[in-house]
């Protein structure tokens, strides 16, 4: 079974390479606009939602913790680029005992 990932962001562009790299290595991968994110994680059913914004600002900040905060997709990990090919944020699945976050140097091992 392929793992279906939701890319989002403020501009789709920019998601572009990581769309055919992810594809290559044979996952599933859909795109949408940042402020569409909660439709299509309802309409996609991704396995993971990964958030990459070409310029990081105080709304992509405030999808990631929308995403994290809905019942839906609080039962998905979730990717948040902090750094460029440098820094992910993790938020894993997790359960109401366990919320822990961990921080990954490439997308690929996040």
């Amino acid at each position: 079974m392929r793992i279906k990932l939701l890319l989002t962001g403020n501009d789709t562009a920019h998601l572009r390479p990581e769309v055919e790299m992810l594809k290559e290595r044979g996952f599933i991968v859909y795109t949408c606009e940042q402020h569409n994110a909660e439709a299509f994680v309802e309409e996609v059913k991704p396995d993971v939602v990964y958030i990459n914004a070409a310029s990081p600002n105080a709304t992509t900040t405030n999808v990631y913790r929308r995403l994290l905060s809905c019942l839906s997709s609080s039962k998905l990990p979730v990717i948040y680029t902090l750094t460029e090919d440098d820094a992910y944020l993790v938020s894993p699945k997790s359960d109401r005992y366990n919320k822990r976050s961990l921080i990954c140097d490439n997308i690929l091992d996040a």
